[in-house]
């Protein structure tokens, strides 16, 4: 993939806006685009009571297969998927991806996107409360905060995808915006958070599905972009 200019005019940005202009965000250069076409080795999977990620053709973005993320068969159960990739230069970044609306057997669907500069372990999480229809991220207090104007009722029908992006700059240590569909939250001045844990230099993203009743949760999840901001 082709490589553009570091602001939202970039090569890469219009070359993707012309292919696809209903799969990306305004956005600097595209680090990564996966699309879950191949098999997702360059990805890792865990869970509890049996939560996993596969891919499937069930569902599709675009394409013809999608990441599959399920819950296991116990209350408070998990799957993720996670990869890690190159810190862009301007330590601003952000993710984009397309999903399904999570069932009402999923407590929450959460998304993180963190960052280990060899001496400690910065992080952003957002995540979907179902059963209220917010989005919230994780504060310095260990506790969650809605993000204001961010509740949104996703419908869990068949054949609908949303699309959302986080963008993060980790130079000021701080969210930049997040944004659903067509809603937009300016969180300039929500920092992110620091746990402390030594590591080496890269970006690291999670998915996560947690369940709320015995019930196998599923969501699907498409067309993730890393972008340089």
């Amino acid at each position: 993939m082709a490589t553009g200019a570091p602001d939202w005019q970039g090569l890469n940005w219009k070359v993707e806006a012309t292919l696809r202009p209903d799969l990306i965000y305004q956005s600097g250069k595209v680090l990564m685009h996966e699309d879950f076409e191949s098999p997702i080795f360059k990805w890792t999977t865990t869970g509890t009571s049996g939560g996993i990620a596969t891919l499937t053709t069930s569902k599709s973005r675009s394409g013809s297969t999608s990441a599959k993320l399920s819950t296991g068969n116990a209350n408070d159960s998990y799957g993720t998927l996670e990869r890690e990739i190159s810190i862009p230069a301007s330590k601003k970044a952000g993710v984009q991806f397309v999903f399904t609306a999570p069932p009402g057997t999923m407590k929450y669907f959460i998304v993180e996107l963190s960052y280990f500069d060899a001496t400690d372990y910065w992080y952003a999480i957002v995540r979907y409360v179902t059963s209220t229809h917010k989005w919230q991220h994780y504060g310095f207090g260990a506790d969650w905060a809605d993000i204001p104007g961010m509740a949104v009722f996703l419908a869990a029908q068949s054949s609908m995808w949303f699309m959302a992006k986080l963008s993060l700059d980790f130079n000021r240590l701080k969210f930049i915006n997040f944004r659903v569909n067509d809603r937009y939250a300016n969180m300039s001045t929500v920092p992110i958070r620091d746990i402390g844990i030594v590591n080496y230099e890269a970006l690291h993203l999670t998915f996560k599905a947690i369940a709320n009743s015995i019930n196998i949760a599923t969501i699907y999840i498409d067309d993730v972009f890393i972008t340089e901001e």
